[in-house]
């Protein structure tokens, strides 16, 4: 077992904001912390009818994984895809919610990838 480090977490909070800013996630309102976690690397937080999320990164790291650049970066990627998702993950879980609800929050979600993709193959 390791400790990330501050150097880590300011690696981390890049590439967080690399993503958020490359899916197009502009409404969310982000806040990061680097404190303890039981078995995970990091965690994520959100609320989506306030637009506010909170990610954060592990103090700990354990040895099933090389902590690296890489690894960090790509840690990054999967808690900002899971705001990326946290409008149609929401929606799901409301007691009351509906198709309708459900088809709105899942093509926002497409189109914002939508628009990645156009981008990227733009670039090529």
């Amino acid at each position: 077992m390791s400790k990330t480090t501050i150097k880590d977490y300011e690696l981390f909070q890049k590439w967080v904001r690399h993503y958020f800013q490359l899916f197009g996630l502009t409404e969310w309102e982000l806040y990061f912390e680097h404190t303890q976690l039981e078995g995970k690397y990091a965690e994520s937080y959100y609320k989506v009818s306030d637009g506010l999320c909170t990610i954060v990164l592990a103090k700990t790291w354990d040895n099933m994984r090389k902590k690296d650049a890489q690894s960090i970066q790509s840690v990054a990627l999967h808690e900002t895809l899971h705001i990326l998702m946290a409008p149609l993950t929401a929606e799901a879980g409301e007691r009351y919610t509906n198709q309708l609800s459900i088809d709105t929050a899942e093509h926002l979600i497409i189109r914002r990838l939508e628009k990645l993709v156009s981008t990227e193959a733009t670039n090529e």
